[in-house]
């Protein structure tokens, strides 16, 4: 079965992920060629990217993964390139913010905007990427968007929390893109 899914793998040109014994890691990519005792295979990183060539030996191989969220995932961002790196950014910034106020006063810019997505950071721990639905003077809620680009649901924030926010970086544009694709 397991030469059976590198070569379905390989003819069909499909992503697959490759977990190794120990935590030696993972590879995502596409299958160029295997014998019996090695994998070829055209590497990928989480957000499509070309990430060269690597050759496995098979017997660290523990499991394959085929067909999965994850994979089909890489494989969507391989194919839209151009898609990914196109920022859908627009200067919406006045030149007088309030030092004090600075977080409500950009988070007023966003509210319920769906074009790009933020990644916020929560009193400099934890970052979360989503969209602003709704805010007031103290708190704001924020729909919450998974790294493959599903719906977590609604979190609640307050705004003197927020340490840092990212506009459209790599990973909001990412998820922008399997969000938007799930969607369809």
């Amino acid at each position: 079965m397991f030469y059976e899914i590198l070569e379905k793998a390989k003819t069909s040109k499909k992503i697959i992920g490759l977990s190794l014994y120990g935590e030696v890691g993972f590879y995502c990519g596409l299958v160029l060629d295997y014998s019996d005792e090695i994998i070829k295979l055209q590497q990928y990183t989480k957000y499509g990217k070309n990430d060269g060539i690597t050759l496995q030996p098979l017997s660290e191989i523990e499991r394959i993964d085929f067909d999965d969220s994850f994979t089909n995932a890489v494989e969507f961002l391989a194919n839209n390139q151009k898609a990914l790196n196109k920022s859908n950014y627009t200067n919406k910034f006045y030149t007088d913010f309030d030092d004090d106020n600075w977080q409500n006063q950009v988070l007023d810019l966003y509210i319920q905007e769906r074009k790009v997505m933020l990644s916020i950071q929560i009193n400099t721990d934890d970052y979360y990427q989503g969209f602003i639905e709704a805010k007031n003077d103290i708190t704001f809620s924020f729909r919450c968007i998974g790294e493959l680009g599903d719906d977590k649901g609604l979190a609640f924030f307050k705004i003197e929390d927020v340490s840092n926010i990212k506009i459209d970086d790599l990973e909001c544009r990412k998820r922008l893109l399997l969000y938007n694709n799930r969607k369809k």
